[in-house]
């Protein structure tokens, strides 16, 4: 299907769904009069941190705007921790630092903000490498973009080094696929073109989180009392994970604790 195609079928299913007018629809769909660089019907948000950016720009485009330090703060904020990696088999150490809350799950995080934000949204994995990728051929053509987890050695967009390969990477948007190519947004303001062949082994590459896919397949308006609750939430979690004692993995600023 062709964007223009995409973006009308969103818009008569929530004509359908709402009642509303095909231009109220589109207004709510397309975020039709709000400024910003596009690639068809799809509108680049940019934004800073990947987990928070690619929830605050599926639902901009789905005409349910929140800014993302807001969606961030939704999702308990701000934390600090790190992790020592050591492989026997490469005589090789990495450490690994995260600063925000929930930092090493990101399958969890991005549940658990969806949830408080009141957005309805779906879960897919699969360790099919062909169920995957006929999944998101399946919710890409049907106008539904998806948020995916690519390894980012196999993506092969940042030229990064082999020893790299399987370290996993950080949420991106897949909105739009054409002729074998998908489009990607990673916080940017212009396309990121992929062959979907890559993209389909890239995304099957960590076993963590093997092929995961979050899509939301009606975004509506969050209310402000859910929004207001969301972030007092986040808040008190935010708050809360960083007066407690350091774990293996998470480590207040300040403090000292072992990495594993």
């Amino acid at each position: 299907m062709t964007s223009k195609k995409q973006l009308k079928a969103r818009i008569r299913a929530r004509m359908a769904k709402t009642g509303e007018s095909y231009t109220a629809a589109r207004r709510h769909v397309a975020g039709a009069g709000v400024a910003g660089p596009r690639d068809g019907a799809w509108r680049f948000h940019g934004g800073v941190h990947a987990g928070s950016a690619v929830i605050a720009s599926v639902l901009g485009n789905g005409g349910a705007e929140v800014a993302e330090p807001l969606v961030f703060l939704a999702g308990g904020g701000i934390g600090a921790g790190y992790i020592l990696w050591e492989f026997k088999r490469h005589d090789s150490r990495h450490l690994t630092l995260g600063f925000r809350n929930q930092w090493q799950y990101p399958i969890a995080w991005m549940d658990k903000t969806l949830g408080r934000l009141g957005v309805r949204y779906e879960t897919h994995s699969t360790a099919g490498a062909k169920g995957a990728a006929a999944r998101l051929a399946a919710e890409l053509d049907a106008g539904r973009p998806c948020v995916i987890l690519p390894d980012r050695y196999h993506l092969g967009l940042w030229g990064l080094p082999a020893h790299l390969d399987g370290h996993g990477g950080h949420p991106v948007i897949a909105y739009r696929r054409e002729d074998g190519v998908v489009r990607l947004d990673d916080r940017g303001l212009a396309p990121l073109l992929v062959p979907q062949e890559r993209l389909d082994a890239a995304r099957a590459r960590v076993s963590s989180y093997k092929n995961v896919l979050h899509v939301v397949p009606d975004p509506t308006p969050v209310a402000e009392e859910t929004l207001v609750r969301a972030l007092r939430e986040g808040l008190g979690e935010c708050v809360g994970q960083l007066s407690s004692r350091p774990t293996p993995s998470r480590c207040p600023p300040g403090a000292s604790g072992p990495g594993s």
